[in-house]
């Protein structure tokens, strides 16, 4: 009898190692492993920034939205970018002229290049021209990028339809304008919020619908991670963070006063070509209105890590 049960369990355990192996290998996005990612985060600074003599007006009590993220990150690798390289050089006929310069790659010649911004970013640009006011409305546009960017892999998971950019010439003798290109934005959203930093994939559109340009800078998502408490900075200490022009602030030049009217917690990630940040993890984003002499003078954000470092 005690062998059997012992042949038994031991058939029980193998199944449960088989199955946690097949959902490791083959639903790797949807596992929450303990090990907090966390990276510090190196926040883009805006031209002015305004002055540091501004005054921080906080109300006491917020109530801060999508607060239930801040237990969440995630994990991302571009280990196939190089692939996704290969299939814009398949589907566009780009030479194999190829220029290294440390973390930038170009490959290509005269007007049809592609260039990969270590495993971060790849900007395409083909040799067609904005020729004349396009021809293709914005459901086509987006139909016509969406389609490709689904082709060439290129729209990773969480990203959605930003809306659409036009390029604009105008006449200076009658100020008619003419539509030359369209761009297509499309921006990453987990868990039903928005991701900020440069987590963005654009396609531009002339003519009839050619294809001018294509913009990924984005990561794939590898895993999902839980963030243990004592690795969240408080509501508190972000506030103190965002009054000494920490993280990323935003204010209009000459603005004295701040009134920082609501609180949120967004993901972040940082795409930027150059950066080593592997990681979509959650931040404060504080918005409100600026003041100068008590008279509004535009909007204010700011972004600061919710994560210890």
């Amino acid at each position: 009898m005690k062998k059997k049960i012992i042949i038994a369990m031991g058939s029980v355990v193998l199944l449960v190692v088989c199955v946690l192996l097949v959902k490791h290998f083959f639903f790797n996005e949807s596992v929450v492993e303990d090990g907090d990612p966390i990276v510090e985060i190196q926040f883009p600074q805006a031209a002015g920034g305004g002055s540091r003599d501004v005054v921080f007006e906080f109300k006491d009590n917020y109530d801060i939205k999508n607060e239930e993220i801040l237990n969440t990150s995630y994990t991302t690798n571009n280990n196939d970018i190089d692939k996704k390289v290969k299939k814009i050089r398949s589907k566009y006929n780009v030479s194999k002229e190829e220029q290294d310069m440390r973390d930038i790659v170009m490959i290509g010649e005269g007007g049809k290049t592609i260039t990969k911004f270590g495993d971060n970013a790849i900007d395409f640009q083909n040799d067609v021209r904005a020729e004349g006011e396009i021809s293709v409305n914005d459901e086509e546009c987006r139909e016509i990028a969406e389609k490709l960017l689904k082709k060439l892999d290129l729209l990773p998971e969480g990203m959605e339809y930003g809306g659409i950019g036009e390029e604009v010439q105008t006449d200076l003798q009658t100020n008619e304008e003419t539509v030359l290109a369209k761009t297509v934005y499309f921006y990453r959203e987990l868990d039903g919020v928005s991701v900020s930093g440069k987590s963005s994939v654009s396609v531009t559109i002339v003519g009839s619908g050619d294809v001018k340009s294509i913009y990924y800078a984005c990561g794939e998502i590898s895993k999902k991670h839980e963030i243990d408490d004592e690795n969240i900075i408080s509501l508190e200490e972000a506030i103190e963070a965002c009054k000494n022009f920490e993280g990323q602030v935003v204010i209009p030049d000459e603005a004295d006063t701040v009134k920082v009217e609501s609180v949120e917690v967004v993901y972040w990630e940082d795409s930027t070509p150059g950066s080593e940040n592997k990681a979509i993890q959650p931040v404060y984003k504080f918005t409100g209105t600026a003041y100068i002499d008590g008279e509004s003078c535009g909007e204010f954000f700011a972004y600061q890590s919710a994560l210890k470092e």
